[in-house]
């Protein structure tokens, strides 16, 4: 069997951490298809539009762009999924596979791509109760060395879901 799904989004969102304050606003167009009920490749085209508030230049890199920035998205993932539910899973995993190319529409040498690998395992416990244990890989990279990825793309580690017992979002890897 092989189906075909069309979907459309448009969102806002509004950022507050300890290095920037923003608003973002977009949407995009995906499609899916799935090739076995346990296989599914997507396509999201979308456009996001960043406005930067307020910054903290001292807690960030120099070279990090701190204008409003506009991206146009094209992204790929490849999902293999084999939960028993698809809105409460007890046993069972989640995998996918995505690469997303990122351009500034305003700027065409501040190209960038995020490549995510993920794996997530659902283990019934006892009842109600199970077990989600999450691995996820993500990569940025760039296509020219003077590249400028704005600073709501970059990854950022430090509070309850990364690295628990330090302040979120206080370590993060330029390079």
């Amino acid at each position: 069997m092989v189906d075909f799904n069309l979907n459309e989004s448009v969102y806002a969102q509004y950022e507050d951490t300890p290095n920037f304050e923003a608003t973002s606003i977009g949407g995009f167009v995906q499609t899916s298809r799935s090739f076995l009920p346990w296989l599914t490749l997507s396509h999201r085209l979308g456009v996001e539009s960043i406005d930067i508030k307020q910054i903290n230049e001292a807690a960030l890199d120099a070279n990090r762009p701190t204008r409003d920035t506009t991206l146009g998205t094209l992204d790929t993932t490849l999902s293999i999924d084999r939960r028993d539910r698809f809105s409460d899973p007890s046993k069972g995993f989640l995998s996918q596979l995505s690469f997303g190319y990122n351009q500034d529409l305003e700027d065409a040498t501040d190209s960038f791509a995020v490549t995510t690998a993920q794996f997530v395992v659902f283990q019934k416990i006892w009842s109600r109760l199970s077990l989600w244990q999450n691995i996820r890989l993500d990569r940025i990279l760039t296509f020219d060395q003077d590249a400028q990825i704005p600073t709501q793309k970059l990854f950022y580690l430090g509070g309850n879901d990364t690295l628990r017992g330090f302040s979120e979002d206080i370590y993060r890897d330029w390079e």
